[in-house]
């Protein structure tokens, strides 16, 4: 059953109701509905209603059965947690024989990404590293570089003094300071923050990316490493290592 008041926005307050039946069979095939409404401007009104509900599914034909499907019964309703309880799992078997669940090319956006780096506390700083799958060095521009994009978080603000980074991405043993970068830069104002680092080799020449390719191996690390005063834990998460830049 159901009553239902309302307003029409004539400029002029014009109020209305209207209340009705509905009745259903239990399998939910047949329902029929009554509704009577009164406004000033439809006056009174009855609407009667019939209704068939039945599903109709062509594929059955091909099985030899018949198309027509029932309604779930009305006592079955989705929202009876008995049904959920009670109910067949259907799973989807027919899935695409290819699925790409991530796609970067080369050069855009994270080329590998990490949740984050653990950092260990040593003396007045903090270091850290983590492995990625390798990126072949067949892909990488020798004339080009990396450029590696993190989040960071103290547990208090550092205090003073002179903030030293050093950010490597490197190759397995021996080549495995192929890649680095030494930054200074000042102590940071905050709590956290973001950094970026374009990587080369430092020294003359500088190289970039060309470094793994003269080494014959592919990138497939990364460490940090920061010397600061004055906070005890460092965080750094949402790891984006781009290369080609």
């Amino acid at each position: 059953m159901s009553f239902t008041g309302y307003e029409f926005g004539t400029g002029e307050a014009v109020y209305g109701y209207k209340t009705g039946a509905q009745v259903t069979t239990r399998d939910g095939v047949f329902r029929l509905a009554y509704e009577h409404g009164s406004d000033p401007v439809n006056g009174s009104y009855d609407t009667i209603g019939g209704f068939v509900n039945v599903g109709f599914q062509v594929e059955n034909l091909l099985r030899g059965e018949s198309p027509v499907t029932l309604p779930t019964p009305v006592f079955n309703s989705p929202r009876s947690l008995t049904y959920w309880l009670t109910r067949q799992v259907k799973r989807n078997w027919h899935q695409p024989t290819a699925v790409v669940l991530s796609s970067c090319a080369t050069g855009s956006g994270c080329d590998r990404s990490l949740a984050s780096i653990r950092m260990t506390q040593f003396g007045p700083g903090f270091a850290g590293h983590s492995s990625f799958p390798a990126f072949p060095r067949s892909q990488l521009d020798p004339t080009k570089f990396i450029v590696v994009e993190f989040d960071y978080e103290f547990d208090t603000a550092p205090t003073g003094g002179v903030a030293e980074w050093e950010v490597h991405v490197y190759a397995p043993f021996p080549a495995a300071t192929a890649y680095n970068q030494f930054p200074k830069t000042g102590v940071p104002t905050g709590i956290s923050g973001h950094m970026m680092f374009t990587l080369n080799t430092g020294g003359s020449p500088v190289l970039g990316q060309n470094a793994f390719i003269l080494a014959g191996v592919d990138p497939d690390g990364i460490s940090s490493e920061l010397t600061v005063d004055g906070t005890s834990t460092l965080k750094i998460t949402n790891v984006c290592i781009r290369f080609n830049q």
